[in-house]
């Protein structure tokens, strides 16, 4: 985990700008000799404003006697108080400039000084119930500190080369960092997060309540996947849904019934946690504040993202951690995507995976913390115990469709708008919110995707989804029916680049849509007419010296088609 620690030098701090920067914990310095630091209190609020953890204070110390050591460590809880601060690390600095400034005052300190006033500093501290560490650098720890001594309390180590020279929690390793909001370098400090790490969170028992749900990520505010505001606007960006059919190439089990409990358990509670939304653009700032929030997900306080991949590799690594697991954990890359995430969990050695279709149709066969992956396209999390689909007693604030499943991003049909004016919402209400690309003129095409209880209709324009009422849209009539989509199945990509997603026109008098990402008479599945539109969620494979997007048609088909006979809409 990436924190900083700051002083009076770094000036006025721009918090926000630092907690948006990555920066997940901070160290504030709280003064020296008996006076505190002139923006002590300032950096306490804006750390806490900001929602960026307090891990520890520290303080400068310029004793020459025991009982200077002693008040500077009163000076300091008086300090800690005042700012209201509790649970937290208090540092000692003993350094050269101590031993400097004796010296001019004409006071011999040396090793016996440095470990006989830090005794008394920390011993101090810790009465009023504060846990102690030490600051220091490699030539302090290997000659001036007694190894006793640093054994009983946190060590903060300043070392800038390499891997750390000596055992240490926290880890100085530069002093010329730039971080967002801090006008010139600050100290850039690391936290050992799979060591050590303590944390509230506990597996639910009873997975019942949430028979036949998914804990889902899926688009963004305005039904599509980049570019949205931080934070789950709707309610329906990351949610709690019931089952349904992507469908569904595999499902991936957590071997340790402990680790899978405690997969669904964050998957539950990320879900109904409101500042975690979803954008491509911004998919790994759900796992940053995770990190910061002591691996719980209702601990975040700060608007986040995530994409269905990230949020679940995020959750599965965080399970592991939790867990003990710590060597499977560091095995876990939270920016794989749909189609390297299997091989990422297989990669710690604690999973199996079921490809047989009687664990891909329904959730007979589930159990809490299965992952259900679709390697084209999506992943999601299994929450409930194994249970029919039509189970479940969690209201959630995605509208039911009228199916059996969470509203269809596949269209069924064509539609045409009716009204003067259509408005497109976010919610299938009157009182939500308008989408982006609303109103909708008399005479627009849209593509319906579904029917929701109260008869609106989920619809997409233009790779934008939303709703609208179903008495202004009539069914448009074709002359014949439309293609049926291909059953092939589709190789997983082998890349993934946010910048490519987005949606396209074919430019080709007629494109061949593949299963594969290769020019072969066996791979062919489709043919795209000129100027279709179609979208690029941003997975590719790079092959033969062309760049082969994955890409869906409006109908829900999916495949494979060469870059080069796309323009960017």
């Amino acid at each position: 985990m990436k924190g900083i620690d700051v002083s009076y030098f770094q000036g006025k701090i721009d918090w926000i700008k630092v907690r948006n920067d990555g920066i997940g914990f901070a160290i504030i310095r709280e003064g020296f000799r008996q006076k505190m630091d002139t923006r002590f209190l300032d950096n306490v609020q804006g750390c806490q404003n900001a929602g960026i953890p307090v891990f520890g204070i520290y303080h400068f110390i310029y004793a020459m006697t025991e009982d200077q050591a002693r008040l500077e460590a009163q000076s300091c809880l008086a300090s800690i108080r005042k700012a209201g601060l509790k649970d937290i690390i208090v540092f000692s600095d003993f350094e050269y400039d101590t031993i400097n400034k004796a010296k001019l005052a004409g006071v011999i300190l040396g090793r016996d000084e440095c470990n006989r006033f830090t005794k008394i500093f920390l011993n101090t501290i810790a009465a009023a119930g504060y846990k102690t560490g030490i600051y220091l650098n490699n030539d302090y720890y290997k000659n001036m500190y007694d190894t006793d001594l640093l054994n009983q309390h946190t060590v903060w180590l300043a070392d800038y080369n390499g891997q750390p020279d000596h055992p240490c929690k926290f880890r100085q390793y530069t002093s010329s960092g730039i971080v967002s909001g801090i006008n010139g370098n600050v100290d850039l400090d690391s936290f050992n997060e799979l060591k050590g790490v303590k944390t509230t969170v506990e597996a639910l028992t009873d997975f019942s309540k949430y028979n036949g749900l998914l804990s889902n990520s899926g688009h963004d505010e305005r039904g599509i996947y980049s570019g949205g505001k931080a934070g789950d606007q709707t309610g329906t960006e990351w949610m709690l849904c019931k089952w349904y059919n992507r469908p569904w190439n595999c499902v991936i089990r957590f071997t340790d019934s402990t680790v899978a409990r405690m997969m669904a358990t964050l998957s539950i509670y990320a879900a109904q946690n409101n500042l975690i939304g979803y954008d491509q653009g911004e998919r790994t700032s759900y796992w940053k504040h995770l990190q910061s929030s002591n691996y719980d997900p209702r601990q975040i306080t700060i608007a986040c993202e995530d994409d269905c991949s990230a949020g679940v590799l995020a959750n599965a690594k965080a399970a592991l951690i939790l867990t003990g697991h710590q060597d499977a954990a560091n095995k876990v890359n939270v920016n794989g995507y749909t189609g390297n995430m299997k091989q990422i969990l297989q990669g710690t050695g604690m999973v199996k995976v079921f490809t047989d279709k009687s664990y891909l149709n329904g959730t007979s066969m589930l159990q809490p913390g299965d992952i259900l992956l679709n390697e084209s396209h999506h992943t999601a999390c299994y929450v409930g115990s194994a249970a029919s689909t039509s189970g479940g007693t969690v209201t959630t604030s995605k509208p039911a469709s009228s199916g059996s499943g969470a509203p269809s991003k596949t269209v069924k049909y064509t539609g045409v708008v009716t009204a003067d004016s259509l408005n497109v919402r976010l919610q299938p209400t009157t009182s939500a919110g308008k989408c982006s690309f609303s109103p909708l003129a008399q005479g627009t095409e849209i593509g319906v995707c579904d029917t929701m209880s109260n008869g609106w209709l989920y619809i997409q324009y233009n790779g934008k989804f939303g709703f609208v009422s179903g008495q202004y849209v009539k069914k448009k009539e074709t002359a014949a029916a439309s293609r049926p989509v291909s059953s092939a199945k589709v190789a997983p990509a082998a890349l993934f680049n946010k910048n490519i997603a987005g949606t396209y026109t074919v430019t080709a008098s007629a494109l061949n849509l593949r299963s594969s990402a290769a020019i072969k008479a066996g791979n062919i599945i489709g043919c795209i007419p000129h100027g279709t539109v179609i979208r690029c969620y941003g997975y590719l494979t790079k092959a033969g010296g062309t760049d082969w997007y994955l890409i869906q048609l409006q109908n829900g088909q999916t495949g494979y088609v060469s870059s080069r006979y796309l323009a960017r809409r």
